[in-house]
């Protein structure tokens, strides 16, 4: 985690990972379980802004990418590289 400070708060980098194994054991006398996992490391971020303010409230905002047009038709449809036609069957 990559941690800096601003002039107006802290601006963070959060790395993501992938996970290559996971294996749910048994329970623990607390209700959660025990797992054993492993986790890869990858070069991808999620950027986390903490900013102060003079208002007495929490606000949160997500910006993301502008997605290709392909892209989000794909993602709203995920039968979209199915045939539809005859030579399918």
């Amino acid at each position: 985690m990559i941690i800096q400070r601003t002039t107006t708060g802290l601006d963070i980098a959060a790395p993501a990972k992938v996970n290559l194994f996971l294996e749910v054991l048994s329970r623990r006398s607390d209700g959660y379980h025990e797992v054993q996992t492993l986790l890869c490391p990858i070069s991808l971020f999620d950027r986390l802004t903490f900013e102060v303010t003079e208002q007495s409230k929490i606000e949160f905002q997500l910006h993301l990418p502008a997605a290709h047009p392909q892209l989000a038709k794909q993602q709203a449809d995920p039968a979209w590289d199915i045939p539809t036609g005859d030579d399918n069957l």
